[in-house]
């Protein structure tokens, strides 16, 4: 079974969850006052897109990348206290520091078909160590943009996926719908398998999708190209850092004359790295 906890939970409860099962719902999480003004900065993307996708997303889904660049009202989302609390819990034992991998919105409408099964790491391909002792590289969210029911294709997971053998696939019954209200949020492994279900009823079941990976990693969206310097400087400092405008150590990340904290900014007085302290070494050495 998926566990729920409010979102008043512990951290310590919250993450003892989500380190048992690979997976925890995060119940009314967001209010209206967070989740108003994304959908209205995304109403007219999403009537003017057409439901499709493919194999991989079911053929009927309206896929909306790019999120952050759509919705600056997002990065509240993204910088949730308890989803950063979990994000510190699960990545910063492999990492100086993580980063947003992807942010996208889907809505999902009948016709189409089930998603394919699927963990949200293997789009690293087989350079990286998947198997249950290895540390986790991505941390995913699905935010409730709408009620999630087993009948408009709730996102099903199989929770205890993440300590299974890279090789071994999930059986339908081991998969189970994340059911929960608008305003939740499944938090998952990006090692335990799930997939977007199928939507036999009428209306549109709406996710905010996104998730954090560790710093070293490259971001699966190339959220520095689809998010300018002059956009993102709107954004609180966090959202910015993690939309990837910070360093991720002193000599990995850097741009010249900016604040390695802040790339938005420029660089502090004083601040000589990276060209006169590398020569200087460099001289030195």
């Amino acid at each position: 079974m998926i566990e729920h906890l409010p979102s008043t939970a512990s951290i310590d409860a919250l993450a003892e969850a989500l380190d048992r099962d690979g997976v925890v719902v995060v119940d009314d999480l967001f209010g209206e006052d967070v989740l108003g003004p994304v959908r209205e900065e995304l109403a007219p993307v999403l009537a003017a897109t057409v439901p499709a996708g493919g194999d991989f997303l079911g053929h009927s889904t309206k896929a909306i990348p790019g999120l952050m660049a759509r919705s600056p009202s997002f990065a509240a989302c993204i910088i949730d206290p308890v989803l950063l609390a979990l994000a510190d819990h699960v990545l910063l034992p492999s990492c100086r520091d993580y980063q947003l991998q992807i942010a996208t919105a889907q809505e999902v409408w009948a016709g189409g078909r089930s998603q394919l099964p699927h963990r949200d790491e293997t789009v690293y391909g087989p350079v990286l160590d998947y198997s249950p002792a290895a540390p986790q590289y991505v941390l995913g969210v699905i935010v409730a943009g709408s009620p999630f029911t087993a009948d408009n294709g709730a996102t099903r997971i199989a929770p205890g996926s993440h300590r299974w053998d890279p090789d071994r696939v999930a059986a339908p019954d081991e998969l189970e719908p994340a059911a929960m209200d608008q305003g939740s949020a499944v938090v998952y492994f990006g090692r335990t398998i799930h997939h977007a279900g199928v939507n036999t009823t009428a209306g549109g079941r709406t996710a905010y999708i996104f998730g954090y990976s560790v710093g070293w990693l490259r971001q699966e969206e190339a959220l520095l190209v689809e998010c300018p310097p002059d956009y993102v400087a709107t954004l609180p400092e966090r959202a910015q850092q993690l939309i990837g405008y910070k360093a991720y150590s002193p000599i990995v990340g850097w741009a010249a004359d900016r604040d390695p904290d802040l790339l938005t900014r420029p660089a502090p007085p004083g601040y000589t790295w990276p060209a006169s302290m590398a020569a200087t070494e460099l001289t030195t050495a």
